[in-house]
């Protein structure tokens, strides 16, 4: 996934103003529900532990580094529905816990979107950030 790169390589400029944390949701395509013969395929987990384990294992196929907090949305699926965060999307929460940004595909495909959006937007308000 080439975005993750030019994530975390925009991420390093900016460590210092952004604190980035990644919340692993519900499997989109769990090979019990909805099964669509990718190389990773795991069924949908059964509590909180194996969610955590699903996600410990997204971090380290997606090479996130351990400096980036990596947390799990609970079995109820709070966060997923309160951000409608399926199949990607990416939030942008200021200092004083407003959302301020949410980037998105047009299609809602992690492929269409464009995370030049993202850094755009973060440059501009961290452009004033102390």
């Amino acid at each position: 996934m080439p975005w993750v790169l030019d994530y975390l390589s925009a991420h390093q400029s900016r460590r210092r103003k952004l604190h980035t944390v990644v919340v692993y949701i519900a499997e989109a395509h769990a090979a019990d529900t909805w099964p669509m013969k990718f190389t990773v395929e795991w069924s949908t987990p059964k509590d909180l532990s194996e969610r955590l384990r699903y996600a410990e294992a997204c971090r380290a196929g997606l090479c996130i580094p351990d400096s980036i907090p990596i947390v799990a949305d609970g079995m109820a699926n709070a966060f997923n529905g309160a951000y409608a965060a399926w199949p990607m999307c990416y939030y942008v929460i200021s200092p004083d816990k407003r959302l301020v940004y949410i980037g998105d595909s047009p299609d809602h495909s992690s492929a269409a979107y464009d995370v030049n959006q993202l850094f755009a937007f973060l440059d501009t308000e961290l452009s004033g950030a102390p």
